[in-house]
């Protein structure tokens, strides 16, 4: 008897859900990451890279939201093209 009782008893708390407590400020967002073939910016190209990727790195500039053909910086301070418009050298933020 006792040790039927015991064992319903672990099996009991084995079967039952544990459930971590998350802070109410923090969102908690779930992603299937099974078809990312590589976490490089530059070869990102299927959809969880091209969604997870922003996540990680932060870009030198960036498009402005309200007007896309004005550059905003991000990590670069000011950048520079050469005469030939082929190099563009960028100074980062300290």
């Amino acid at each position: 008897m006792t040790k039927k009782l015991l064992s319903l008893l672990v099996l009991t708390a084995l079967s039952a859900a544990v459930h971590a407590a998350t802070p109410p400020s923090t969102l908690v967002v779930a992603q299937g990451l099974d078809d990312i073939v590589s976490l490089d910016p530059a070869e990102a190209n299927e959809l969880s890279s091209i969604q997870t990727v922003p996540s990680l790195y932060q870009r030198l500039v960036q498009p402005d939201r309200d007007n896309p053909e004005k550059i905003t910086p991000i990590l670069a301070e000011s950048w520079q093209a050469d005469p030939a418009a082929k190099n563009l050298d960028h100074q980062a933020k300290a």
